[in-house]
């Protein structure tokens, strides 16, 4: 089988707004839902998105950081849409809230036909022969 790469968005539910039902036991599920991914999926990538991407973006890195995963974490910057987040993270660099190393942690690209090959790789296959299988 070819590589596995998590974006979140296979069983996303929606949005959770005052009266639409959903509870905090279904947001649980779907936490335990991306746990779960992290045994099904070689690596993680983050598409633009909004609060729901950056928390499970933030949740890998963060497993990452603490030797949960090995995987690798990519964030695709397309259109510039992270420059922002990009610009906070180097400043809690630059305040030593975090390190350097921690920023190496996660592959940012504004590319996915330059990120993909590169996450495909760091995980452990060949990227010629297996991105076209994601």
């Amino acid at each position: 089988t070819g590589p596995r790469v998590w974006t979140g968005r296979q069983d996303r539910p929606a949005a959770i707004r005052p009266g639409s039902g959903r509870t905090p036991s279904a947001t649980h599920r779907r936490r335990v839902g991306i746990r779960a991914a992290d045994d099904h999926a070689d690596a993680f990538l983050a598409l633009p998105g909004g609060i729901g991407t950056l928390e499970e973006l933030f949740e890998v890195w963060t497993w990452r950081q603490l030797g949960y995963h090995d995987k690798p974490v990519g964030l695709l910057n397309l259109g510039g849409y992270y420059d922002s987040l990009l610009a906070f993270l180097r400043t809690s660099v630059q305040q030593q809230f975090m390190g350097d190393w921690q920023m190496d942690l996660i592959r940012v690209e504004a590319d996915a036909a330059r990120l993909l090959p590169d996450l495909v790789q760091a995980a452990g296959f060949s990227p010629a022969a297996r991105v076209d299988a994601i």
